[in-house]
């Protein structure tokens, strides 16, 4: 089954929803996952803390094609290379998707993490099944906690592991600061 590529694009970045073809080639095939994806990939590619999950994602998208979108997202620089992943995991459940994200240590600090959340954010909020996002991250990782928060997540508890907490952010308290998507589309 083929799937039709779903794309958002802002203002600096291009937002690639992973298909189980990108996976399978980000897997087994260096030179054809960039042609696929358009864009130089970076010899460090995959980052350590995303290539484990790299089968689950195969396995996820395989079993569900409908539900692209709904993982793996790549962030690629316009006219530029494969800087990070984002995502989800999985479609909504009881209203609530999990997100994560992780950039390449060379683009920390330019803005392109909170250009890439604004834009899924604003994505999961665009289906009518979604009423809240939910995010875990390490308690010693200050970056990520900023991050959230600007975005406007709130702290909600404990995370799964020690050491981490949840943060949500609802439908109804979103105040998505700019930029966001200037375009979404299936090619």
């Amino acid at each position: 089954m083929s799937v039709r590529p779903l794309i958002i694009e802002t203002a600096r970045l291009r937002l690639v929803a992973a298909t189980a073809e990108h996976v399978r080639l980000e897997i087994e095939d260096r030179a054809r996952f960039a042609q696929a994806l358009n864009c130089p990939v970076p010899e460090i590619w995959p980052p350590a803390s995303a290539a484990d999950a790299l089968p689950w994602f195969l396995d996820r998208l395989t079993a569900e094609p409908w539900n692209v979108g709904w993982y793996a997202w790549y962030v690629i620089v316009h006219s530029g290379p494969l800087i990070g992943g984002a995502g989800f995991l999985g479609a909504p459940v009881n209203g609530v998707v999990e997100t994560g994200f992780s950039l390449l240590p060379q683009y920390h600090g330019a803005g392109y993490a909170q250009e890439m959340i604004n834009s899924l954010v604003l994505w999961a909020f665009s289906d009518p099944r979604v009423q809240s996002i939910a995010a875990e991250t390490n308690d010693e990782n200050v970056s990520s906690r900023r991050l959230l928060a600007r975005v406007g997540f709130y702290k909600a508890g404990p995370g799964r592991d020690p050491g981490t907490s949840r943060y949500s952010l609802d439908r109804q308290r979103t105040a998505v600061n700019a930029p966001g998507p200037t375009q979404i589309s299936k090619k």
